[in-house]
């Protein structure tokens, strides 16, 4: 198993880079096989917004933007961390983000995913969700997410300034690297353990896969169809996914996300629910029924 690890942070000695390379010692130790990556030290131009990928299946610009792309299609999963800006994601990771083959072409089809974003103040959450809709709209699984907030150069001071203000003010120099590192160790564990779980089962996220169904089929897929040969790199791409042609949703994972309601509308009191789907072949037709346990 290989995964790709994406500092989107131009510091690489923050809060967000040590988050990243606590996960990256979690899965060598469990091991797996993993690349670092900083996209701050990586030749990356801004995309042009050309299309002209959609047309050939790889980007007019061959620079190591293009090379990570291509990496993290052979990979199993791949690890996207961003410090906030702005309540979004870092200039660098939208660069990145731009010049993927991400949703359109479904880079992320089937790999195990976790997401970080970090920052001091109001905004980490909304980086957070920019980065779990690419995953999931690309076709991946997320398998966690860790969204941190702590002072600014947190890992890179001993001490920080504490002002209590108020009329009785004084300030305090405290050092919070052992609380964050703990905190830290302890998502990443959790993150890691559950990645290599999805990487080895291949089992899909119910409610995850039930939304990339109808993004990819209803949102998508008449898109591009509709463009018809200038998107010819994009039809070969889900070719070789096996995800070209009719509604894309395999039986196992229709079974999964039938399980997945059922245990949704037992966890809302129903009281007894029977789930019937049908197939042209009768050998594939199948019932799920599940009771609710009383309480």
């Amino acid at each position: 198993m290989k995964v790709i690890i994406i500092n989107g942070s131009p510091r690489n000695q923050g809060i967000t880079a040590t988050t990243l390379h606590v996960l990256e010692k979690e899965l060598l130790d469990s091991g797996v096989k993993v690349d670092f990556v900083s996209l701050a030290e990586i030749e990356m131009a801004h995309c042009l917004g050309c299309c002209s990928c959609f047309m050939t299946g790889h980007c007019c610009i061959r620079d190591d933007a293009e090379k990570l792309s291509e990496l993290i299609a052979e990979a199993d999963g791949i690890i996207l961390g961003t410090p906030t800006y702005a309540s979004n994601v870092s200039g660098l990771m939208k660069d990145f983000i731009d010049r993927g083959h991400f949703v359109i072409e479904q880079l992320l089809h089937g790999k195990a995913c976790v997401i970080v974003a970090t920052g001091e103040n109001y905004g980490n959450k909304d980086a957070a969700k920019v980065l779990k809709k690419l995953v999931i709209y690309s076709g991946g699984k997320l398998s966690g997410s860790i969204v941190f907030k702590a002072p600014f150069n947190i890992m890179a001071t001993e001490k920080q300034v504490v002002d209590h203000g108020g009329k009785n003010s004084r300030i305090e120099y405290r050092d919070f690297r052992n609380d964050a590192l703990n905190h830290i160790n302890k998502k990443c564990r959790k993150a890691a353990r559950k990645m290599i779980r999805d990487m080895h089962s291949g089992k899909a996220h119910p409610m995850q896969s039930l939304i990339h169904f109808i993004v990819l089929n209803i949102g998508i897929r008449s898109f591009v169809r509709k463009k018809g040969k200038l998107y010819q790199g994009v039809i070969d791409k889900w070719t070789k996914l096996g995800i070209y042609g009719s509604f894309h949703f395999s039986m196992r994972t229709t079974y999964e996300v039938a399980y997945g309601i059922l245990d949704s509308l037992c966890c809302m009191r129903f009281k007894h629910v029977i789930m019937i789907t049908s197939h042209a072949d009768p050998q594939h037709q199948i019932a799920v029924e599940k009771d609710v346990w009383k309480s």
